[in-house]
């Protein structure tokens, strides 16, 4: 039996045998066309698997096929390189300058601190128990947490302790971030942190029993030589996102004079009490940028939000030291770190607004949202019973109309307005009946425009 020649092409259609076709067979036969076109087809497909059959291997194979698309390798090694991996010190280590923005994991020995310089920082995390340090370098000042100044002083840095390092071009600056407390020989400070640690640095004193919260954890000899107690932990762990965030970190009250602290950043304060205090922030060199207080008074008397140093507060255009917060008034400030609070909204700023600008007096004005300005005062006509009034608040464009009337005086005196600039008005007093001059007469007065 003869075999059929399969070709090795596409058919795009296939015959269709109809009633009135011949049998016929043969190569060419009516009867085989089917069969070829279809043998053809089948070769077609086989020759083009076959083709791409290396390639289809090499796909499978390959890192990264399809470039359009992110892989996880290549994710990681994105994400490695904006967070460098963190540096180890196991031993004395001298820190170099061009590290600065470096995070540090220390977990024995000393990381002697460069040389002061403008824009250095650095942070570092514990993981030793009391072993680790961080050294200021020759007599260089270092600041501790608690405020104390030490010329080339050491920090200790334990287990679950993490701080920043800031210098500002002359001394360095330490920042507790973790919360956990590490109290210096001789001294504990009951400022509880993160899941109620209570962590000391070397040995120290207490007095009497120590309450511990949570997770107790001591570092080093507790010596308890009187009666006292450590209080409970924080509701709320010292986490340092809690002061750049929007989030409220906590709601405080003050009813007196308070200074507010860095360790307070992110905190609303409901100001109280009934009489005039001051509250002061924290030293904005002493906070990270974008700490955030707010400020709602619920005292029936002005209040002074004022800085510490030479911080200042800057709104609507100025800045100064101080900002009063009058009753009802809300406040939002923010600083940059480096010495300016920025109020970036409440209503205790309308008061120093260009827009809604007002004096208190005899004569006052009062400016509005929309451009226009009212003055108000009150005088006494001279003896050709006139009074010519400077207004207190010039028109910057146009004087729109003004009104006067007599108070205290006869009921006979006809007062007008017979002329008005942009910074002053003139008032008239007559006689009603004969329009004779009127001396002497008390006035009030009413002057808009824009």
């Amino acid at each position: 039996m003869t075999k059929l020649q399969e070709p090795t092409d596409w058919s795009d259609e296939i015959y269709q045998l109809e009633t009135s076709d011949q049998v016929l067979g043969g190569p060419d036969g009516i009867d085989n066309v089917q069969a070829k076109q279809l043998a053809g087809r089948t070769n077609w497909l086989r020759d083009a698997v076959a083709k791409n059959a290396d390639s289809f291997a090499a796909h499978e194979e390959a890192v990264d096929p399809h470039k359009q698309y992110a892989t996880k390798r290549s994710l990681d090694e994105r994400i490695a390189a904006l967070v460098p991996a963190t540096a180890g010190i196991d031993s004395n280590t001298a820190i170099p300058a061009s590290a600065s923005g470096t995070l540090y994991e220390i977990s024995d020995g000393t990381a002697t601190l460069p040389a002061p310089a403008d824009r250095l920082i650095f942070e570092f995390w514990g993981t030793g128990v009391a072993k680790g340090k961080i050294a200021a370098p020759g007599n260089a000042t270092l600041q501790l947490p608690d405020g104390t100044i030490t010329p080339g002083g050491v920090f200790p840095v334990g287990a679950n302790t993490a701080v920043r390092v800031r210098c500002d071009g002359a001394s360095w600056l330490i920042t507790n971030l973790s919360g956990v407390v590490r109290a210096k020989s001789g001294a504990i400070t009951a400022d509880w942190g993160v899941g109620g640690k209570l962590t000391v640095g070397d040995d120290a004193r207490v007095g009497g029993s120590v309450a511990v919260g949570g997770d107790g954890h001591v570092d080093g000899t507790l010596v308890v030589v009187g009666s006292a107690t450590v209080g409970s932990p924080s509701k709320f762990g010292d986490a340092a996102q809690f002061g750049q965030l929007g989030n409220c970190r906590e709601v405080v009250g003050t009813t007196d004079a308070t200074v507010l602290t860095a360790n307070q950043a992110g905190s609303s304060v409901n100001v109280g009490g009934a009489t005039a205090y001051t509250n002061k922030l924290p030293l904005s060199s002493s906070c990270r940028s974008g700490s955030t207080f707010e400020f709602l008074s619920s005292n029936g008397v002005a209040v002074t939000i004022a800085c510490q140093g030479t911080d200042k507060i800057a709104f609507s255009g100025m800045s100064a030291s101080s900002i009063a917060l009058l009753p009802g008034d809300n406040l939002t400030l923010r600083t940059n770190g480096t010495g300016i609070w920025f109020a970036f909204g409440g209503a205790a700023q309308l008061q120093y607004s260009s827009a809604l600008g007002g004096s208190l007096g005899t004569n006052w004005y009062q400016k509005y949202p929309n451009g226009k300005i009212e003055n108000r005062g009150s005088g006494v006509t001279d003896a050709n019973g006139i009074l010519v009034q400077t207004l207190p608040l010039a028109y910057p464009g146009a004087a729109r109309g003004g009104v006067a009337i007599l108070y205290g005086g006869g009921g006979s005196t006809l007062v007008t307005v017979p002329s008005q600039t942009l910074s002053q008005i003139t008032i008239a007093t007559k006689a009603s009946s004969t329009g004779v001059a009127q001396p002497s007469q008390p006035v009030a007065w009413i002057s808009w425009g824009e």
